[in-house]
This record gives structure tokens, sequence and C-alpha cells, in this order.
């Protein structure tokens, strides 16, 4: 692939080398995704765009497959998302504070260690305060 990338790099003078992209006319070196700059350099160039567009390491079924798992996962997410907010409602209706557990689940995901360096950190900030 990296192949077929740097030659249809090179057929729109477009350098291309370890994964860096840069354009002839700027020295700048660019770090975006060498298909992504090279997808967009061929939308503007339109002399060889048919020609270039034929030679892109694309498969479509196997693309459009995996961009449909993306939106798929991105559903499910904005579902769970919801449902999640659903939850922290109820919570609250019966008089628990949101903000109150959103901190306890983020204290349980951390393990002790970090638990206990973010508590002395915070008493030591509070300290310096004189708030404690």
């Amino acid at each position: 692939m990296g192949v077929v990338i740097a030659d249809l790099a090179l057929r729109n003078g477009i350098r291309y080398s370890l994964g860096r992209v840069d354009r002839e006319k700027s020295p700048r070196k660019r770090s975006s995704p060498p298909l992504a700059v090279l997808l967009l350099e061929v939308v503007l160039n339109e002399t060889s765009k048919q020609e270039s567009l034929d030679n892109l390491p694309i498969e479509a079924g196997h693309f459009q497959q995996l961009i449909e798992r993306i939106e798929r996962l991105e559903e499910e997410k904005k579902g769970i998302a919801e449902a999640v907010r659903d939850i922290y409602q109820e919570a609250k209706s019966l008089g628990y504070d949101p903000k109150v557990m959103r901190q306890v689940i983020k204290i349980r995901k951390m393990d002790s260690h970090e638990l206990d360096e973010q508590e002395a950190l915070l008493h030591l900030y509070l300290q310096a305060l004189g708030m404690r």
C-alpha cells in the first residue's frame, strides 16, 4: 500500500516518505494521515483526478463495511448515553446528587494508589490556600 501511495503522491507533485507528506509548494511538513492528504490533493488537482482516483488503494466494499460499523456503534453510543442520563434523572428524583454520583464513579475507576495521590494533592492544595 505504501508503494501505491508513494507512486500516487509522486504523480500529483507531492513528496511522500516515512508517513509524512509535503507539498512541493510548501517546505512545511504535515502530520496528517497520508491517505487523507492524498485524497484531498487528488480532489483539488483536476488534471489527473480520475487517473489518480482509479489508483487509490481503497476496496469499496470493505471501506463501506467499516463506515457502517462505525455508524452503528455511534448510534449505540448515543442510546447508551441517553440511558445513563435517564438513570441520573431517576437518582435525582430520589434525592441523590448527580454531580456527586459522577465523582463517585470517577473515583471507582481509579486504582487505590492513584486515589491516594489525588487525595494527598487535594489536601495539600487546600492547605496552601488556607482552606484546611
